[in-house]
Parts: structure tokens; C-alpha cells; sequence
């Protein structure tokens, strides 16, 4: 094989795998027990999509909210999968907390943090 032709190959088998790793948007489960996301502290870029899978893996009502992202908080029962899409914004630090009755005084909560 000419070394143009196996370039070409190459530069087309790069294309295809490509295209073929950068397909919708990225999931993260978090696991929700009693007053514990986990993980709580999440790594994100820019205006990276995320699929945010909330898995309640306690015994009573917990949510996921942030008042920074924007999503409309979720409610998630004992048992339940729920999921809510965010586009992230600009580079920072954005908590999220369960908003039930007293969870987040007692530490429920955590942080996305977004890179350029």
C-alpha cells in the first residue's frame, strides 16, 4: 500500500471512531441513601451535556436540586430512578443539595465542578 493510500485509511478510520465516541450526552448516576449523594462532588466541562441519573437507594423522599444549574428540581422515592438533563455553564463551582425536610441541614448535599 502507497504511503497516500494508507494515509487516507488512516485519517478515515479516525474520522469513523470519532464520530462514534462522541454520541449524545454523558450519564452520571448518584446514588442517594440517608443524608449522602454519592458521588457528591462531580467533574464537568463547559458546556458539556450531562444526563444526571438519581437512584434512591434509602427508605424515604429525597430530592436533587440546585438553585445555580438550570433543571427543575427532582423528586426521587425510596426505589425510584429518575433522570434530568443539564447543559453546563460557565467554569465554577455549583452546589446541589436534597431539599426534604432537614436533609440538607444535616449534609446532604454536594458540588459539580465545571473546567473551561
Amino acid at each position: 500500500m502507497k504511503a497516500a493510500q494508507l494515509l487516507t485509511a488512516l485519517c478515515t478510520a479516525l474520522i469513523v471512531l470519532t464520530g462514534c465516541t462522541a454520541s449524545g450526552p454523558r450519564e452520571i448516576k448518584i446514588v442517594t441513601t440517608e443524608m449522602k449523594f454519592t458521588p457528591d462532588v462531580i467533574q464537568a466541562k463547559a458546556g458539556e451535556q450531562i444526563k444526571f441519573t438519581i437512584a434512591n437507594n434509602g427508605t424515604v423522599l429525597h430530592e436533587f436540586v440546585s438553585d445555580e444549574l438550570k433543571f427543575q428540581e427532582i423528586e426521587v422515592y425510596p426505589g425510584e430512578t429518575k433522570s434530568v438533563m443539564v447543559t453546563m455553564p460557565a467554569a465554577g463551582e455549583y452546589p446541589f443539595y436534597c431539599e426534604a425536610k432537614g436533609h440538607h441541614e444535616a449534609g446532604m448535599a454536594g458540588k459539580v465542578l465545571v473546567a473551561q
